[in-house]
C-alpha cells in the first residue's frame, strides 16, 4: 500500500492515490478504504485541520471507536463500517458504522447531528428502542439500522422526517401495529419524499394500514417475514413509482388486488409466496 509514496519529493503526499488536497497541499481527503490496513487509527489524525472526507471501511482496525477524528474540525464524511470495531457507540460521534461490532443502545449524542443526512448504524449490536430523539434530525434523507436486536414499536419520533428517503428497520424484533406511522394523513404528507420503506423480519401484526397507498415517491415496499394479517390494500396497486413489492411470509388472506400492474406501471417484482391468499392472478 505505501509503494506509491514518494516522501522525499514536495508535496508528495497529494500524489499518493488515497490522499486528496486542496491548492495549499492541505489534506481534505483521506480514503484507504478496502486497503488490508491492520491496526489502531493512528493519533496524527487528528492534527488535519482541512481533512473533510475519512473513509478507512472494510479494514481490521480491532478497536474501540476511534478519537482522532474528533479533533477535525472540517469533517463531513465518516465512514468506519466493516472495520472490526468494537464496544459501545461514545456518546459524542456519529454516522456511517454500519457492519461493525457495536453493542448497547443508540447513543442520545446523535441528536445533536444536526445536519446529517446518512445514518447507517445496521449488523451491529445495538438493543434496546429505537430513540424518540431521530425528531431532531430533520435533514436525514437515509435512515438504515436493520440487523440489529432492537425491540419495540415503531417510535412517532419518525413522523417529522419530511426529508427522509430511505428508512430500513429489517432483522430486528420489532412488534406493535404495522407501520403505525403511515396510518395518519399528516404524517404521510410528512412522509412524502419516501421512496424505500424496508420492515423485514421484525414481529410486526395486525392489518397493512390502506393510508400506506398515499406515499407518492415509495418504490420499494419490504414487509415480508412478519405476521400481518388481513387483505392487501388496494390502495397498494395505485402506488404510481412502486417497482418491488415483497410482502411474504406472512399470514395475509384473499386475493391479490387487481389494481396491481395497472395503476402501478413501474412494478417489476412482486413476492407474495407462504400466505393464505386464494383466487387468481389479476391478469
Amino acid at each position: 500500500m505505501l509503494a506509491s509514496w514518494r516522501a522525499a519529493t514536495a508535496g508528495a503526499h497529494c500524489y499518493w492515490p488515497y490522499v486528496g488536497c486542496d491548492s495549499a497541499g492541505r489534506v481534505t481527503s483521506l480514503a484507504p478504504a478496502s486497503t488490508g490496513i491492520i491496526g489502531p487509527i493512528p493519533d496524527a489524525i487528528g492534527g488535519l485541520s482541512s481533512l473533510a472526507h475519512l473513509d478507512i471501511s472494510n479494514n481490521i482496525i480491532f478497536e474501540v471507536f476511534p478519537t482522532a477524528p474528533y479533533h477535525c474540525a472540517s469533517l463531513r464524511y465518516l465512514n468506519l463500517s466493516l472495520s472490526h470495531l468494537t464496544g459501545k457507540l461514545p456518546d459524542d460521534i456519529g454516522h456511517g458504522l454500519s457492519g461493525n461490532e457495536f453493542n448497547g443502545t443508540i447513543p442520545e449524542s446523535l441528536s445533536r447531528l444536526r445536519n446529517l443526512r446518512y445514518l447507517a448504524l445496521d449488523s451491529n449490536s445495538f438493543i434496546g428502542a429505537i430513540p424518540a430523539f431521530f425528531s431532531s434530525l430533520h435533514n436525514i434523507r437515509y435512515l438504515s439500522l436493520d440487523s440489529n436486536s432492537l425491540t419495540g414499536a415503531i417510535p412517532m419520533s419518525l413522523y417529522s422526517l419530511h426529508n427522509l428517503r430511505y428508512l430500513s428497520l429489517d432483522s430486528n424484533s420489532l412488534t406493535g401495529a404495522i407501520p403505525t406511522f403511515l396510518s395518519s394523513l399528516h404524517n404521510l404528507r410528512n412522509l412524502r419524499n419516501l421512496t424505500h420503506l424496508w420492515l423485514s423480519g421484525n414481529n410486526f401484526y395486525g392489518a397493512i394500514p390502506m393510508s400506506i397507498g398515499r406515499l407518492p415517491s415509495l418504490m420499494e415496499l419490504y414487509l415480508d417475514n412478519n405476521n400481518l394479517t388481513g387483505e392487501i390494500p388496494a390502495s397498494i396497486g395505485r402506488l404510481p413509482s412502486l417497482t418491488n413489492l415483497v410482502l411474504s411470509s406472512n399470514h395475509l388472506t384473499g386475493t391479490l388486488p387487481p389494481e396491481l400492474g395497472k395503476d402501478s406501471p413501474a412494478l417489476s417484482y412482486v413476492s407474495v409466496d407462504n400466505n393464505e391468499l386464494t383466487g387468481r392472478i389479476p391478469e
